[in-house]
């Protein structure tokens, strides 16, 4: 039986959310393509020719304020190191280790989109100035569209989410409490909702909007994209407990139906749900709803 790995080929435009998923779980190792490979050599190579024609920024100079600060060319290489590791420093809780491979994995996709690979065109920049071409960023959704559309989306789902209790509505209990008449049923999780849309709501304040003027005020290119990222994770997880509340209200919904419906979604869900409708404290009932929601998003 072959036990190795599958590998995840990187080349910069294929990577999937399915392959980053498998890497950052380490079920697969990566692999970068030859013409990946190919594509970096030539960048490292024509960035050691611009070197040679003059001054290039960061390399045959300092970076930031010392931007005009000259680096003999038989320094070149451990002044790179110097400033890889001054720029390396962090601060703040260790990133979980899925976080960091899937961080990792990414940056090595777009490897062949960092370095330099020809010169800008136009006329001749002041020495020691970047190219403004120097980096190029990925498209993709920005993080701050992603939580607005999380938030609005909780919101309709926390609306629902008190109509299955509506006896008016669906002719079961108030609160879809099935015991005595002062039982909660599930009144909790209308507060357990809405403190995760609270949570929403403050990740959805753009990061952009945030500044930063470093290096004696000459940088202020800061883009906050750390803090937007790490927003949009709260926001994942929060709109996971407002979707594990409105699944359990509606399984809950669905057990009291005098007859409960002979569908596909509601018997998996029914079975990894805890039993019963009884009044109890309902965190195990989110915690397994919330665990579900991948899966019922595969039918």
């Amino acid at each position: 039986m072959d036990t190795t790995p599958p590998r995840v080929v990187l080349n910069g435009t294929t990577l999937t959310v399915g392959e980053l998923i498998t890497l950052v779980d380490g079920a697969a190792v990566p692999e970068v393509a030859p013409e990946a490979r190919e594509r970096a050599v030539r960048s490292f190579r024509a960035g050691r020719r611009l070197a040679a024609a003059g001054r290039l920024y960061g390399r045959g100079t300092g970076v930031g304020a010392h931007r005009a600060v000259s680096v003999d060319a038989d320094d070149e290489r451990a002044h790179g190191l110097r400033v890889l590791r001054s720029h390396a420093g962090g601060a703040g809780a260790v990133l979980p280790a899925r976080q960091v491979r899937a961080m990792l994995a990414i940056r090595a996709n777009q490897g062949d989109q960092l370095p330099l690979a020809e010169p800008a065109p136009g006329p001749r920049r002041r020495r020691g100035l970047p190219p403004r071409r120097l980096l190029r960023r990925a498209p993709g959704p920005r993080p701050e569209t992603v939580n607005l559309t999380l938030l609005q989306t909780a919101q309709l789902s926390a609306a629902r989410l008190t109509a299955p209790g509506d006896p008016a509505l669906t002719g079961v209990p108030a609160f879809l409490a099935a015991g005595p008449a002062s039982s909660s049923g599930t009144m909790i999780l209308e507060c357990t909702a809405h403190s995760a849309l609270a949570e929403l709501r403050t990740c959805a304040a753009p990061a952009s909007v945030g500044h930063a003027v470093l290096s004696r005020g000459l940088e202020e290119a800061a883009s906050f994209a750390g803090q937007a990222a790490r927003q949009t994770l709260r926001a994942t997880e929060a709109y996971r407990t407002v979707l594990a509340c409105e699944l359990v209200s509606s399984v809950w919904a669905l057990r009291l139906h005098a007859v409960p419906p002979e569908i596909a979604l509601f018997a998996v869900a029914d079975e990894a749900l805890p039993d019963g409708t009884d009044d109890r404290p309902l965190t195990g009932d989110v915690t397994a709803a919330s665990e579900l929601l991948w899966r019922l998003a595969q039918f």
